[in-house]
């Protein structure tokens, strides 16, 4: 059961990354999938890139950061400690 809840998560995050690149985003540039934060975290998604989160002088209220979630239960406590240049403790 684990399995498919896994599968189905990352088939929803490539779903999504498939429609930004659809859509005319450039990977690397307008999104990054999968970047790694700080202490090898990886959020599903960063914008504008994992090139100006890791960048200190780019603003950090400029930068976003997508979860991707099938099931919104007890997920928004990770989702707040994927990315620490957005949700500072």
């Amino acid at each position: 059961m684990q399995r498919r809840k896994a599968r189905s998560g990352r088939s929803l995050e490539l779903h999504l990354r498939e429609i930004f690149l659809e859509e005319k985003l450039k990977e690397g540039l307008n999104f990054s999938y999968q970047p790694e934060t700080e202490n090898g975290k990886r959020p599903d998604f960063v914008f504008p890139c994992e090139n100006a989160y890791k960048n200190k002088h780019f603003l950090s209220k400029q930068l976003r950061m997508l979860a991707v979630k099938t099931t919104c239960k007890d997920r928004w406590r990770q989702i707040l400690n994927e990315a620490d240049r957005m949700y500072p403790s």
